[in-house]
């Protein structure tokens, strides 16, 4: 079964964005604009929170 984009997006991602707090959707950005800064805390950081899901995804399309 070959999932589309727009499915993939409904069907794996939304858990990621869906339970979140306006408190951490800005604490994301920082984080964000932190990496596009270069700075690799805040890389290893979103690394650690999302690599479990991220693996799973990834996992999952292969």
């Amino acid at each position: 079964m070959i999932l589309k984009p727009q499915n993939l997006y409904r069907s794996s991602l939304y858990p990621l964005v869906s339970n979140k707090s306006n408190s951490d959707f800005s604490d994301e950005r920082r984080l964000v604009s932190a990496l596009k800064k270069g700075q690799e805390e805040a890389f290893r950081f979103l690394v650690q929170r999302y690599q479990k899901k991220l693996f799973s995804i990834a996992y999952g399309i292969t």
